[in-house]
């Protein structure tokens, strides 16, 4: 019985102990297994070495170009010259077209060429040294164009305009009945049919001294040629086929007469220096004819050279002075002269 009582008192120690150790296994069995660490950061210097790109490589003909331009003139300063190819819409650009900028006496750089591109009118010349120049342009069936140029420090950027003219011209003569030269008589040819962006201003001029007249940069078509004014022509208009480079037409007028004035005012005798004087043919019953108009230089002298005969009405117009009108008959092959005072205005 006594040794029954020692029995059941150590029981509860040693179970505690069993379960001691049970719960030490269970914790050592549950916990979660380390996890590895992470890997390091990249260090800054490692990160760019990383994410820099890779060096482009020069490109060969740009690395030329630069030798190039340092051989040119070593250390000067360079312009660089902008241009603009003017040309009227009806013509058709070549399909290559070379500016050429070549050095003048005492400037000692490189001869430099461009290619404007086709469809483009812009071209450019960079790093230009100072100094004289000439600029050249001459393509294939047009005008060779030459331009001098003196590019300084004062203009670093400067800008040229370059005509491009078509090699086509209209030639002529223009005489009267006997055969004589008819001496600084306008002449105008227009198209017989509408063209694209066509001025007239392109396709009148002047005879010089020996009756002969001179239109260039027309484009290929039918014209009608005819002196004299196009409101009031003189003479008979002759037709003409331009499609080579050159075509050649003989025109005639009739004889007419000159008209000279010589406009002062009434009071000092000074001429009058501005203004225009406009004159115009009275038919038989009032009716206005061939009219003609000239502005009123500083000398007061206007003269009309070539009238048709007949009887006229002369207008005179100026701001300081008052409008005056007056008539006289022209006479064929005379030159009629008159004085005419004016009365200044108050």
């Amino acid at each position: 019985m006594h040794q029954t009582k020692k029995e059941s008192g150590f029981f509860p120690l040693g179970a505690i102990g069993v379960f001691g150790v049970l719960a030490a296994a269970f914790l050592w069995w549950s916990s979660p297994t380390p996890a590895e660490p992470p890997p390091l950061l990249p260090t800054p210097t490692e990160t760019h070495a990383n994410t820099e790109p890779e060096v482009a490589q020069g490109d060969p003909k740009e690395i030329q170009r630069e030798q190039f331009i340092r051989e040119v003139l070593p250390g000067a300063t360079r312009a660089t010259l902008i241009g603009l190819i003017s040309a009227p819409r009806w013509v058709e650009f070549p399909s290559v077209l070379r500016l050429d900028l070549i050095p003048q006496a005492g400037n000692a750089a490189k001869a430099q060429k461009v290619f404007v591109r086709p469809g483009s009118r812009s071209f450019q010349f960079s790093h230009v040294p100072l100094g004289n120049w000439r600029l050249e342009m001459n393509p294939a069936g047009f005008e060779r164009v030459g331009m001098a140029l003196t590019i300084s420090a004062k203009d670093l950027s400067p800008r040229v305009t370059l005509p491009l003219t078509p090699a086509r011209y209209l030639r002529g003569t223009v005489t009267y009945a006997d055969g004589s030269p008819a001496v600084k008589i306008s002449v105008h040819a227009d198209p017989l049919e509408k063209i694209l962006g066509f001025s007239s201003r392109r396709s009148q001029t002047t005879t010089n001294a020996n009756g002969e007249f001179f239109l260039k940069g027309l484009p290929p078509h039918a014209y009608r040629v005819q002196c004299g004014a196009r409101d009031f022509p003189l003479g008979q208009a002759v037709e003409v086929q331009l499609l080579g480079k050159e075509s050649w037409v003989e025109l005639e007028v009739p004889w007419m007469g000159q008209l000279s004035l010589h406009l002062f005012e009434e009071e000092t005798r000074e001429p009058v220096s501005e203004g225009q004087v406009l004159v115009q043919r009275i038919g038989g019953k009032g009716t206005l004819g061939h009219a003609a108009r000239e502005k009123i230089p500083e000398e007061g002298r206007v003269l009309f050279g070539h009238l048709p005969p007949g009887n006229y009405s002369i207008s005179i117009f100026t701001r300081n002075w008052h409008r005056k009108v007056q008539r006289c008959t022209v006479v064929e092959q005379e030159e009629v002269t008159l004085s005419i005072p004016l009365k200044r205005k108050s």
